[in-house]
């Protein structure tokens, strides 16, 4: 039997790496331990074996990779100014820069712009001759036609005459439109041929976009301007004459003898009347006698105003395809409280048959006629008129 002595050694040799192993796998820090089996041989009867002690392998580690953090990078906000739109104020339009502020009115017709584009036109040319006066027109495509023009026909206008009279009319369907007058054909009545001929030469160039006015009864005149702008400003003449003409004509001639024009026209007068006088004519008066005779004034009221002003001119009533005289000269002077006349800066209306200020800023404009019959409307300025519109009248000499 064992000793005290050798049981106590072999529970030291069974206990002791027991408590070892207990100890190292308490600590978190340390090494997974190296735990010896032991193996005890059989004890016979008769003593205690040694005990064999066969070392334990390494359990096998897998390495578990640990998931990859991606840093988290933080967008950058990198200011941003807002952007602010400018407003556009919309442009302020005088009311003269509409196109039918002021339109000439010919012959019963509305002309809408003397500014042509000939691929406007449709259609057949169509013409009537009468009295040495050809006329020419042809429709138009709308489609073609500016924005403006377009979205005139249907539109109210007013219309004005000489007479100070007004009518409300409705623009029609425009036309493109020529007038000539004189010796355009060898026959008074000219063939069909011979018109198509003309009509197609005369059609490379069309004078103006017209169209009739349309009202219950007869409205024509010299001007026209929409119905749904502010009245224009007009004037109604009155010819002086008797004693309302001799109270004003010495300080009226006063003034007008100060004028360049005056002296320029005495001497283109003189110069004609003295080739008259070679060629035998005893007719023709000299100078002073010329502005006795011719010398025309005519005072311009305003229309439901208070306003005045003297058109003065110096005009020979010549007659068409004659010698005569065609020289003149006109001022438009305002008489003064005193009753002094002095002259209105800026141009000179020749012939005017209407005066009117369509804009409201102060200076005249006036329709006019020139020596052939084409019409214009003149807007006064303080450097000289300025034609604003116009159509012309085209003249092919005197028929013979």
């Amino acid at each position: 039997m064992a000793t005290r002595a050798e049981t106590l050694a072999i529970a030291a040799l069974v206990t002791g790496p027991l408590a070892i192993t207990l100890f190292l796998s308490a600590s978190a820090d340390a090494p997974a331990p190296v735990v010896p089996t032991i193996v005890l041989a059989s004890v016979g009867v008769d003593g205690m074996a040694e005990p064999v002690i066969e070392p334990r392998s390494e359990p096998e580690v897998e390495l578990v990779s640990e998931p990859m953090i991606e840093p988290v990078i933080e967008p950058v906000i990198e200011p941003v100014e807002p952007v602010i739109e400018p407003v556009i104020e919309p442009a302020m339009i005088a009311v003269d820069d509409r196109l039918g502020a002021r339109l000439l009115v010919h012959d019963g017709k509305i002309v809408l712009t003397s500014e042509i584009d000939p691929a406007w036109a449709t259609g057949r040319v169509r013409s009537k001759y009468k009295d040495w006066t050809f006329y020419v027109w042809q429709a138009v495509d709308h489609a073609r036609l500016p924005a403006d023009l377009a979205a005139l026909p249907g539109q109210r206008v007013v219309v004005h005459g000489a007479d100070g009279r007004s009518c409300v009319a409705t623009i029609g369907e425009p036309t493109l439109f020529v007038e000539a007058s004189g010796d355009l054909f060898v026959d008074e009545r000219p063939s069909s041929q011979a018109r198509r001929e003309q009509a197609a030469e005369l059609f490379e160039h069309p004078l103006g976009l017209v169209a009739d006015l349309i009202a219950p009864s007869e409205c024509t005149g010299l001007w026209a301007r929409l119905a749904d702008l502010p009245p224009a400003t007009r004037y109604l003449p009155t010819a002086l004459e008797g004693d309302e003409l001799r109270a004003v004509r010495a300080s009226v001639e006063a003034e007008a003898r100060r004028q360049p024009e005056y002296k320029a026209l005495q001497g283109e007068y003189e110069a004609w009347l003295k080739e008259r006088r070679e060629d035998g004519d005893d007719e023709s008066v000299d100078w002073r006698r010329f502005v006795a005779e011719h010398l025309k004034v005519t005072r311009w009221d305003e229309i439901e105003g208070r306003r005045s002003f003297f058109e003065v001119a110096l005009v020979y009533p010549s007659e068409a395809c004659s010698d005569d005289f065609y020289g003149q000269a006109m001022w438009i002077l305002d008489r003064a409280g005193d009753g002094a006349f002095t002259r209105r800066p800026g141009g000179s209306f020749f012939d005017p048959r209407a005066f009117f200020d369509s804009d409201g800023d102060g200076l005249l404009e006036a329709v006019r006629v020139d020596g052939f019959g084409g019409w214009q409307i003149v807007e006064d300025a303080p450097t000289g008129s300025v034609v604003d519109r116009t159509f012309e009248v085209r003249f092919y000499g005197c028929p013979c």
